[in-house]
């Protein structure tokens, strides 16, 4: 796949009112490929990764690394922001809460922060929500686009799925590092994606 991102997407980054491209660069495959993607581009924008580590594997310094090469091939500035994470009820929820703290503390009027949620991880989400009993409201998902402090937030790849991604990605040569953490079943959202949506696929293959 040669080009990750749609035209509407494209237009959303080009909007006059977007003065600073912040894209959410974890290190995976995901957010290389939108760092990557963006900065192809060349919409004449400054455009900046932030990287957020949370300390909960030996191997977030790996990530770290990663993040500072891949945008220092790419000619990006490159932020690495620490958090400290309170081992205190869902590591997963708490992680998140401490990753957009940090995302708004960064933050400023005219920045655009990008996530690299796709359509796979859509899905998940929405099969996570109903089987927590969430309301109607709550199965619509993840939302494109909404405020985050004084900034926009958007996900430009929700249309895009997973191995879409992964063909863009070799495509194009991209480093990338697999999080270990996504390999465990203790975490509600990966038993969904490794052991429910298998079978889903199996039945609805266009699910």
């Amino acid at each position: 796949m040669d080009n990750l991102l749609s035209e509407a997407m494209v237009r959303k980054l080009k909007d006059p009112d977007v003065a600073r491209l912040v894209v959410a660069l974890s290190g995976g495959v995901d957010s290389v490929s939108l760092v990557h993607a963006v900065s192809a581009l060349n919409l004449g924008k400054p455009v900046v990764a932030i990287h957020i580590d949370h300390h909960l594997q030996d191997i977030s310094g790996e990530f770290a690394s990663l993040a500072i090469r891949v945008c220092e091939r790419l000619r990006v500035e490159c932020c690495v922001r620490e958090v400290t994470v309170k081992e205190k009820g869902s590591l997963e929820t708490i992680a998140r809460e401490a990753r957009y703290e940090a995302f708004e503390s960064f933050l400023r009027a005219g920045d655009l922060l990008l996530l690299a949620h796709h359509a796979d991880d859509q899905v998940e989400t929405v099969l996570f929500r109903l089987f927590r009993g969430s309301r109607v409201a709550g199965l619509e998902g993840m939302p494109i686009e909404r405020g985050i402090g004084s900034a926009r937030l958007l996900r430009p790849l929700l249309g895009v799925t997973k191995d879409q991604i992964l063909a863009y990605a070799r495509h194009h040569d991209l480093n990338w590092i697999d999080d270990p953490m996504n390999t465990e079943m203790l975490p509600d959202r990966n038993y969904i994606r490794h052991q429910v949506m298998p079978v889903i696929e199996a039945r609805w293959p266009e699910v």
